[in-house]
């Protein structure tokens, strides 16, 4: 699978694949095999429904660069996410709360997806880098 999930330390982080591995990490660390400094590129906020969305590519594709890293927080309620083009379902993917943040690197920014896991649509929040 290559979805790679790091919540508990900085060090799980380094251990990751290297530098074109797909990656989601959590608050702790942030995308694997990165040095350079990152420059802002896009920003994105999304409401995240019944039905699955994606990250815009107006957004993280753009003249001035194509995003390596996006830091994402979960504004209100939860969601579930897969970065492996399959479509999330509300009880399948990787479930994150309201207020968790994470990381998402490199080409998982493309195949990125969200649905809502509760009641109530969740409103995420995506910056978008990409290095100098």
């Amino acid at each position: 699978m290559r979805l790679r999930v790091a919540f508990l330390a900085a060090a799980l982080v380094g251990a990751l694949a290297g530098p074109t591995a797909a990656e989601i990490t959590g608050p702790s660390g942030s995308c694997s095999g990165l040095t350079a400094a990152l420059v802002p590129l896009g920003y994105q906020q999304l409401t995240v429904s019944t039905t699955a969305v994606s990250l815009s590519k107006a957004q993280y594709d753009k003249a001035a660069g194509v995003a390596v890293a996006a830091f994402a927080q979960i504004a209100s309620n939860g969601i579930s996410v897969r970065d492996d083009g399959t479509a999330p379902e509300a009880s399948t993917g990787l479930p994150f709360a309201a207020a968790d943040k994470f990381w998402i690197c490199r080409s998982s920014i493309a195949a990125f997806q969200a649905i809502r896991s509760g009641g109530a649509d969740g409103t995420l929040n995506v910056i978008f880098y990409r290095t100098p």
